[in-house]
């Protein structure tokens, strides 16, 4: 059996969401039993949930595009170049996003809940090791 690229990138997508939205259901638990009844912490939580959500659904989709750029390259050396160029891009989205979260004004983000947002990208990716059938050898 052998699964397309696509096919994977979108069930790491799914993933993604799926882990996203438990991260914010949780938080939302967290600030409203741990912190305080009526707290309104758990909003820039899970705004900072949703902006991770957003640049892990955009690696996705770069590393789709990476693999798929790289299987229709003919030498080694250019697929080597292109995946240079995904991990800095990759770096450069994740750092412009920590960015953001930790400059924004009056607590709009949290940054707590956009480095613990950031870790879905990687959570989704095991999932997909665990559940994605193996091709037949």
């Amino acid at each position: 059996m052998d699964i397309s690229v696509d096919v994977i990138a979108k069930k790491v997508i799914w993933a993604i969401i799926f882990l996203s939205a438990l991260l914010i259901v949780c938080g939302a638990v967290f600030f409203h039993l741990a912190v305080a009844f009526e707290s309104y912490e758990a909003f820039p939580f899970a705004i900072g949930v949703a902006l991770s959500m957003v640049l892990n659904i955009a690696k996705a989709i770069l590393l789709k595009k990476t693999v798929k750029d790289v299987a229709d390259m003919n030498s080694a050396q250019s697929g080597k170049r292109r995946f240079y160029m995904y991990h800095t891009s990759q770096l450069g989205l994740t750092i412009a996003v920590l960015l953001i979260a930790a400059f924004s004004p009056d607590n709009v983000v949290n940054i707590i809940g956009t480095i613990i947002g950031i870790f879905t990208f990687k959570a989704a990716m095991h999932l997909m090791q665990i559940y994605v059938p193996k091709g037949e050898d």
